[in-house]
């Protein structure tokens, strides 16, 4: 019995570092498409308007704020951390059985 609770926690481990994985890889992508998005802003207004007001600065950094939240969600650990209670709750309503908490 004991051997079953070892391999189920080693699942789970699995499975939890296979979303770490996933979780950090779409971070780096989200990274890398706003440092294109970014040049290619800056990029059009050198072209267009290179004396005139640097607007591209005003979706950099709200897409920066983003970027940054990102960045806690993935690497910050406790502030998004998820409760036992909510994953059985959202458990529950997959499963459709009723659901003992609120």
């Amino acid at each position: 019995m004991n051997e079953d609770n070892d391999m189920n926690e080693d699942i789970d481990i699995r499975r939890q570092a296979r979303r770490n994985i996933v979780a950090r890889r779409i971070f780096t992508a989200i990274v890398a498409i706003w440092v294109i998005a970014s040049l290619a802003m800056v990029l059009i207004w050198t072209l267009t308007t290179p004396d005139g007001y640097f607007w591209p600065i005003w979706p950099i950094l709200g897409w920066a704020v983003a970027v940054i939240v990102a960045a806690i969600a993935v690497f910050g650990g406790r502030l998004f951390a998820i409760r036992d209670a909510r994953v059985e709750s959202e458990m529950a309503r997959l499963s459709g059985t009723p659901n003992r908490q609120s």
